[in-house]
Order: C-alpha cells, then structure tokens, then sequence
C-alpha cells in the first residue's frame, strides 16, 4: 500500500513523534510511505535517515491557503495513496478534505489529546474521515457524546513507545552483581 502522513511539522511533540513511529511501521511492513509537512522544522530527522521515507514540505502557512491547497492536492494526486492519515486539528481539515476530493480510499484523522481545541472542525472532516484515531478513551468519548461523532468512525490507539530505548546491557548488569556482591 501507499501511504501518505500528514502535519504541520516535525517539531519536538508527542504527535510528530508518534506520526514518525507509525510511518517507520508502515515501512517496515513494506509499505511505501511518504510524509508531507507545511512548515520545514524537522526534529525527528534522524528517526528517519536509514528509512525510505521521504519528507516534502509544503513551505505554507494559514496566510498562504490557496498555495497550501494546490500544493497538497497535487501530492495526493501524484503520490496516488491508498491511505491518507492527517495528526493534529487544522490538518485533519485539510487533509481530509483533499483526500476526499481526490478519491483517497482509507481517509484517516487523527486526536492526540482532550484540550477541546484539538476537536476544531470535527464535525466537518469527520463527515470525510473513513476513521478518526484518539490516543485515549476521553478523547474518543468527547468526540462521540459533544461532537456527534458516529461512534464507529471512531477508535482508540494508544501511543506506542520504542521498547528499545529501554533495552539494559546484560554485560553491564553482569560487572554491577560482580562488584557489589548481588
């Protein structure tokens, strides 16, 4: 499959960090994937160097929105995803409206938190979204009970963690038992 991933930037936040995650993932299982960006901040770069994921930014921003609108649409109608996931409010917006008109068949959202401004637009992409993604249960409820939003368009994924970082060296381990008799 072809997948494209959609946000504002890379920048140093739980959703960027979670979008680089599930792109890595998608690779690994050999999907191919693209990530596009409005705003050229790429914190997580270095996630992404021995990937093949490339990264196009869009160079827009809310006072460019004509450009910000033919550019992403002729990535999706170049790139020709079978999936389109969008993080974070203002991108949901555009990402599913885009993805819509282009005839995308998996149009993905995505809520990373319950601050009720994350859910901006919600009722109008929703309406477009195949699914819309929460990390958490309260999420999902604020958007089911206060927006409306049909509860099977809905689903809870909570945010993974790269269990590697937490990998201990066994060798190390080893030496400290040795030298403080344990």
């Amino acid at each position: 499959m072809k997948i494209i991933y959609y946000t504002d930037s890379l920048g140093s936040g739980g959703a960027e960090r979670q979008l680089v995650y599930t792109a890595l993932e998608a690779e690994r299982r050999g999907n191919k994937v693209l990530i596009v960006i409005d705003h050229p901040v790429f914190h997580y770069k270095y996630m992404l160097e021995d990937s093949n994921i490339k990264v196009i930014c869009t160079n827009t921003n809310r006072f460019n929105s004509i450009k910000r609108f033919l550019k992403l649409k002729q990535i999706v109608k170049q790139f020709k995803p079978d999936v389109f996931h969008s993080f974070l409010s203002m991108k949901n917006l555009w990402g599913m409206f885009i993805s819509y008109l282009e005839k995308v068949p998996i149009r993905i959202a995505s809520i990373r938190n319950s601050n009720l401004g994350s859910f901006k637009h919600i009722n109008l992409y929703s309406k477009w979204a195949s699914k819309i993604v929460f990390n958490s249960e309260l999420a999902r409820n604020i958007a089911i009970k206060r927006y409306r939003v049909p509860e099977l368009k809905t689903i809870t994924i909570y945010n993974g963690i790269n269990m590697k970082s937490f990998e201990v060296d066994k060798e190390l381990i080893k030496q400290f038992k040795r030298k403080y008799d344990l």
